[in-house]
């Protein structure tokens, strides 16, 4: 439930740069070497993995020597502050806390509420008071106030928890929806009393360009009704429940806009909203048959239908009114629902089924080679009929529709367990090309020359790929598993004995973080399984088009913003100082000028180029040296500090090697 805060050992500030994270170095400060010790302590309590209570004791008594020798080194050093030492004694008191609290509640939950009121104790002191955490909106004292608040909880004192959980939402409104856990002290409150949920989706459509409102935009989320803007811009859908999934691919269209797109997300209980941006075109947006949706997404531009159907007419109204084909029948049985305690087919189900294609009246037949389950008519001219699969396997129905008169029949098998969700493509924002001066006469010396490049229009991934996206790739190859799920590999997550990965976002169901633990290799493996679907050309940005779109394109450039968006690295993006040592969702911080999310910190990203060194002279579109032996990241990450995070920083790396902090976000040349 609770996760650990950063250790800051690295950031030591006696040891000379290159020798800080390999070997002691010798020193004549009393408080430091007190400190050193102390971190030095805690970390060989993470090597020890106790399995009984007895162990846990003497992992506490580490931990307590561990905690006397920081706060030694902080009275020696006193009047005077010693920051690193105070970082370090609070992240320990979190951390023993938190571990505590996992590790009863996990492995003897019958004795948990005999060492929570220990752990609460602990936690309520690096929280501080409800003034304090609102004032402060520190993630230190956020985790400690959630901590705090699941001991109460558990030790049945619900009004305390009550009070902290809305603590929490008064200091961070989207607390909760960012934590990227299934079960913590919002869905426990909620379990008791399921009317304290608010669920909404909100969202702002903008100018790219001019950043103003763009007010009467039609927003169609999938799967809901389309909704206007009002006049500021803004749209809201509010859910009595729990929708069935938090996040929805959504478009917005406006005249005179070119037709945007992006991830809207689902937060409860908070006033959070998402953002797509439409760019001016010259067109009007066109939408012959007045459905709503734009022609350039509508499957069916000339017939009116719901978004559900992509603008197509319901399947069910086609049959009724024309033969049925395994297309309609198909799309018509694309959201059913399976009963999930069933082993096979049933006639029941099967009878389901026909009702979900139309058929109002049916007949029941016994279910045998010689009969189908049920059998009827959509319509005066057509039979359908639900049969087991072929040659009687009972994992899958067979379907046979047609004019049985005229011997016609056809056939068409539906798996009976649950189709695969449709694929989410990466939303993409279109990069008008232009001219900008590359590099950084400031930064380091491979950020140098500074030189001209002018690049072709492309598009550009409005987030990294994330867990989600990536992952609907892998199980349809069955390869190129990251390294958190690759079978026999340590780092795996479900079957691996080491659990890295887990703390730092990496799990199935956090589907809106940023994939890592991703080779070069890989992210381009993803983009050719992209192109073969889409029928467009998906692949990494090269170097040039990542600085120029997270510059902001020709006009943001002119900005000359250390980071993508601005020069406040903490509204922009996650690094070291703001992430916990941990992924966040995509899209959690504010754009840059073109609408793109996180190309500053979250996870360092995969461009096409081999590195090295950049030309003297004026180019156009450059893609690199020809060969190499490293491959060029951008961007920083969520475990690097803000210096990495500048907009032409470089980093290298081979092309195989996996980390926690590596990912990516695709490019697309126009058609």
């Amino acid at each position: 439930l609770l996760c650990a805060l950063a250790w800051r050992y690295r950031s030591l500030p006696e040891a000379p740069a290159a020798a800080a994270l390999y070997a002691p170095v010798a020193i004549d400060d009393e408080a430091v070497r007190l400190h050193n010790e102390g971190v030095r302590t805690y970390e060989n309590t993470l090597f020890q993995t106790p399995t009984t209570v007895s162990d846990w004791n003497t992992l506490q008594d580490s931990l307590r020597r561990a905690d006397t020798l920081l706060y030694r080194a902080i009275q020696l050093r006193s009047p005077q502050p010693y920051p690193l030492a105070d970082s370090n004694l609070t992240a320990l008191l979190y951390n023993t806390a938190a571990r505590g609290f996992n590790w009863f509640l996990d492995r003897m939950p019958d004795t948990v509420t005999v060492n929570l009121p220990t752990h609460r104790q602990q936690f309520a002191a690096v929280a501080g008071d409800s003034a304090e955490v609102v004032n402060s909106r520190d993630p230190r004292r956020l985790n400690a106030l959630h901590g705090r608040g699941l001991c109460d909880y558990y030790l049945g004192d619900t009004a305390a928890a009550r009070q902290a959980h809305r603590t929490l939402l008064r200091a961070e409104s989207a607390y909760f929806d960012t934590l990227g856990m299934d079960v913590h002290l919002q869905t426990l409150l909620f379990s008791i009393d399921p009317t304290q949920a608010t669920y909404r989706l909100r969202g702002v459509v903008l100018d790219a360009q001019t950043l103003r409102p763009v007010i009467g935009a039609t927003v169609t989320p999938r799967g809901l009704s389309a909704i206007q803007t009002r006049a500021d811009g803004s749209f809201q859908y509010t859910f009595a429940q729990a929708p069935p999934s938090t996040t929805l691919f959504g478009s917005a269209a406006a005249p005179g806009y070119l037709t945007g797109s992006g991830t809207l997300r689902v937060y409860t209980n908070a006033r959070m909203r998402d953002t797509i941006f439409l760019i001016p075109g010259d067109v009007p947006v066109a939408d012959r048959d007045a459905d709503g949706l734009p022609d350039d997404i509508d499957k069916c531009p000339d017939i009116k239908g719901p978004p559900k159907y992509k603008g197509c007419p319901d399947p069910v109204t086609l049959m009724r009114n024309d033969a049925p084909d395994s297309n309609l029948i198909r799309e018509a049985l694309r959201d059913f629902a399976f009963d999930p305690n069933a082993t096979g087919v049933t006639a029941e189900e099967a009878e389901r089924m026909l009702q979900a294609l139309g058929v109002e009246k049916m007949e029941r037949g016994k279910g045998t080679d010689q009969e189908p389950f049920v059998f009827g008519n959509p319509n005066n001219r057509y039979r359908v009929e639900i049969w087991a699969g072929r040659f009687g396997r009972t994992d899958r129905y067979g379907i046979q529709y047609g004019d049985s008169d005229q011997n016609n029949m056809q056939y068409v098998e539906i798996l009976r367990t649950t189709t695969p969700p449709p694929v989410v493509f990466p939303a993409m924002i279109p990069i008008p090309g232009g001219t900008f001066q590359m590099g950084s006469e400031d930064g380091e010396s491979d950020e140098k020359p500074v030189h001209q490049v002018t690049l072709s229009n492309f598009y550009m991934g409005k987030y990294e790929v994330t867990i989600g996206e990536y992952l609907a790739f892998c199980e349809e190859t069955k390869g190129n598993y990251p390294e958190w799920l690759e079978p026999g590999n340590e780092y795996n997550i479900e079957t691996g004995t080491n659990d890295y990965y887990k703390t730092k976002g990496m799990r199935r169901e956090n589907k809106n973080h940023p994939v890592t633990g991703v080779s070069w290799n890989d992210a381009v493996a993803y983009c050719q399984w992209l192109s073969r679907k889409t029928g467009q050309t998906y692949r990494l940005p090269t170097e040039a088009e990542w600085e120029y779109a997270a510059r902001g394109g020709e006009k943001g450039a002119k900005d000359k913003y250390d980071y993508a968006g601005g020069n406040e690295l903490d509204e922009l993006g996650w690094y070291d100082s703001n992430s916990g040592s941990k992924t966040h969702p995509v899209g959690g911080k504010k754009p840059n000028q073109l609408g793109l999310y996180d190309m500053s910190g979250n996870v360092w990203e995969w461009c096409a180029d081999w590195y090295d060194d950049y030309p003297s002279g004026p180019v156009n579109n450059p893609t690199g040296p020809a060969k190499g032996s490293d491959r060029v990241l951008r961007g920083g990450s969520w475990f690097i500090g803000a210096d990495y995070c500048r907009v032409a920083d470089r980093h290298t790396f081979t092309p195989v090697l996996r980390l926690s902090y590596f990912g990516f976000r695709v490019a697309r040349s126009p058609q």
